[in-house]
């Protein structure tokens, strides 16, 4: 089986008969590119949404801990959720984070990446953990200057996702959030952890829900 690169749809991977990863994967998220030389063990979800994600693909066992949760959870992960540490009710400070000692951030507003600064007091000290004195992605706009530490991370040995529809630059933001946007998702993070059978089976829950929705309808 060749390499595996992260493809646009999950059904590109069921054509092609995918149904598991050969790593190293390349990935190229909000467009920020790595490679990915075996599935995650020590993951952390930085958001309620990543953190259902992760649990309706069955890979509890690969995360180390949670946070932000802001609703309540999806019935159907609530038994594996609660195996789960809660590391903080909103982001986690630095060494609470690094306490797991995690090999993946998975996240889905920007703001889990963004570096703390005097600007901004309230985000992650992720100086604390990467090389130098900054980070290489930074925005400003009118609202204030914001800078993200994904690829530095990456350089520290811990992989990270974003949710593409909250990518730092509005370049690589999709125009429209679909239900491909969210499947697109889902088979990404399947490369990522080698979970496509998982994978097909949370399509099929997904697309289940909405037939009922439209009966009920």
């Amino acid at each position: 089986m060749m390499k595996a690169r992260a493809s646009s749809t999950l059904f590109t991977a069921i054509v092609l008969g995918v149904d598991a990863t050969t790593y190293p994967v390349g990935l190229s998220n909000c467009g920020v590119k790595s490679w990915v030389n075996e599935a995650p063990k020590r993951a952390v979800t930085m958001n309620q949404g990543t953190t259902e994600m992760m649990l309706g693909l069955g890979l509890v066992d690969h995360m180390v801990g949670t946070a932000y949760l802001d609703d309540a959870i999806w019935p159907e992960v609530e038994e594996d959720f609660n195996k789960i540490p809660i590391l903080s009710d909103a982001y986690p400070d630095i060494d609470t984070l690094m306490s797991v000692d995690p090999d993946f951030l998975y996240a889905s507003y920007r703001s889990a990446f963004q570096a703390k600064t005097p600007e901004h007091e309230e985000r992650i000290d992720y100086f604390d953990v990467v090389e130098g004195e900054s980070c290489s992605l930074l925005v400003s706009n009118a609202r204030g200057n914001y800078t993200y530490c994904r690829e530095e991370l990456h350089a520290e040995g811990i992989q990270t996702y974003l949710q593409s529809p909250h990518c730092e630059l509005e370049e690589h933001r999709p125009d429209e959030v679909t239900l491909h946007t969210l499947y697109e998702e889902i088979w990404e993070i399947a490369m990522i952890f080698d979970a496509f059978d998982k994978a097909l089976q949370l399509i099929d829950n997904i697309e289940a829900h909405f037939r009922a929705a439209t009966k009920i309808v």
